[in-house]
């Protein structure tokens, strides 16, 4: 199995609570654009959940996460604004992978949207927003990394 995923901007964008109006809208939607396509690309590295495909749900999962953990929302804003520069109607990026998230928060991100896929994929009817902090994470910084869990399979 592969798995991670991404962040939408429009919704992440209107309907926030955690909204920074200080921030610039486009910048924002870059940045959250940004960590979606490249958290997609490391999913799909490690996990391989037949039928189902992560840039269906990306979106909505990244709205979530940003509404389960506001002070994320708030470094995301704060790294949007740092780290997207536009002038001249060109885009320039500072910061890197993960758009210069921390590789504390890069695994954080990552371990809660294999959560949300892991669950979405058992799902008949596929529904993003239940089923999390039901007790422990099974990826203890997220697959693919050399902290991961290991032990034998329960049938």
């Amino acid at each position: 199995m592969k798995i991670f995923a991404a962040i939408s901007s429009i919704g992440a964008i209107l309907g926030d609570e955690n909204l920074n109006l200080g921030v610039d809208p486009l910048k924002k939607s870059i940045f959250l654009k940004d960590i979606a396509r490249e958290s997609t690309e490391l999913l799909k590295q490690h996990m391989d959940l037949d039928g189902l495909n992560f840039e269906d749900y990306i979106g909505d999962a990244i709205d979530i996460y940003r509404h389960d953990f506001p002070d994320k929302a708030i470094l995301f804003d704060d790294l949007a604004e740092q780290n997207i520069q536009i002038e001249n109607n060109e885009i320039q990026r500072v910061g890197g992978r993960m758009s210069g998230l921390s590789p504390m928060d890069q695994y954080h991100v990552m371990k809660y949207l294999q959560l949300k896929y892991l669950t979405l994929y058992l799902q008949k009817n596929k529904f993003m927003g239940k089923f999390c902090f039901y007790g422990c994470w099974c990826f203890p910084r997220a697959a693919g990394a050399q902290w991961s869990g290991s032990g034998f399979e329960i049938a």
